[in-house]
């Protein structure tokens, strides 16, 4: 793993992760109106879609520019998610008490950070273009990404090179 890599995990534990859930912000994205139902919108079908489509394509174009780099993909994933588990538990622990924190949460925030760390990792090969610039500035904010206005993205997309259609990330 990159240092750059190693550095952006430690500010992300460092982080204020779920903070200011529900408070006003300065963000360009627009508001949902509770933590329920920033909750079904994190892990609808659209969320998914978008997290897993822009994690392909990034993985795509890692693997067509720069193969042999794409081979420690999996050997990085490995040793960021017991990193991400704990940073995500112990930002748990301080919700807890005002928030509910469901698995699917969990799932949701896991994906999001593996993907921030990710595209840090590999930015030598291609410059990151969704989870750092999009989302990392949310979570850094302490408000939790959470929906997405756009269409469903499919796998036609992910292995394509059009751009991200309109739509807007929701947060909450």
């Amino acid at each position: 793993m990159r240092s750059t890599t190693q550095s952006l995990l430690v500010e992300l534990q460092n982080a204020p992760l779920l903070g200011r859930i529900g408070q006003p912000h300065r963000l360009p994205h627009r508001s949902v109106g509770s933590w329920r139902e920033a909750l079904e919108l994190c892990h609808s079908e659209t969320w998914d879609s978008l997290q897993l489509m822009t994690k392909n394509r990034h993985a795509d174009v890692v693997n067509r520019l720069d193969w042999e780099r794409c081979q420690g993909w999996n050997t990085v994933c490995a040793e960021l998610r017991p990193e991400i588990a704990k940073t995500i538990e112990a930002t748990f622990q301080r919700v807890r008490g005002t928030h509910e924190v469901t698995t699917d949460l969990q799932g949701t925030m896991s994906w999001d950070m593996l993907g921030i760390l990710l595209e840090r990792e590999f930015e030598d090969v291609t410059p990151p273009a969704f989870y750092i610039p999009v989302l990392l500035p949310i979570y850094q904010a302490g408000h939790l990404p959470c929906g997405w206005t756009g269409p469903r993205l499919d796998t036609d997309w992910s292995s394509g090179s059009a751009q991200l259609p309109a739509g807007e990330v929701l947060i909450y």
